[in-house]
């Protein structure tokens, strides 16, 4: 039995993503550097980069670049929603009330994660 659209659809843009983040990073010819770049910023500004994002964030392999790419993706996508009084923003339309309180549930879970992750290799450091 397949899985449900959803699923797959989000399976295939975090796919994508993970890819052009890697292109865009460590490929050596500057047009594969640039094809990435702009496909990442179309894709940020995107409905889908929400759920994609936090995907990547909770992947035990996330490369540290995906990591931060996808942090600064979700910082940006945040301060573009609760900056104004009104969450009137396209980024925002995404998630109802109910799903804001998970999302925030999701972050801080992933701040835990992180924080705990930057405790033990400052202490493995010492």
């Amino acid at each position: 039995m397949s899985a449900p659209l959803e699923v797959r659809i989000e399976h295939d843009q975090v796919s994508a993503l993970r890819s052009h983040i890697l292109s865009f990073y460590s490929a050596t010819s500057g047009d594969v550097r640039e094809s990435s770049e702009r496909w990442l910023t179309t894709f940020t500004r995107t409905q889908d980069s929400w759920h994609a994002a936090l995907s990547i964030l909770e992947l035990e392999d996330a490369s540290e670049a995906e990591s931060v790419f996808c942090a600064r993706t979700i910082h940006m996508l945040l301060r573009r929603c609760v900056a104004k009084e009104a969450r009137t923003q396209a980024s925002h339309a995404v998630f109802s009330d109910d799903e804001w309180h998970t999302l925030r549930e999701r972050i801080f879970s992933l701040t835990r994660a992180y924080s705990i992750k930057a405790i033990d290799v400052i202490s493995s450091d010492v």
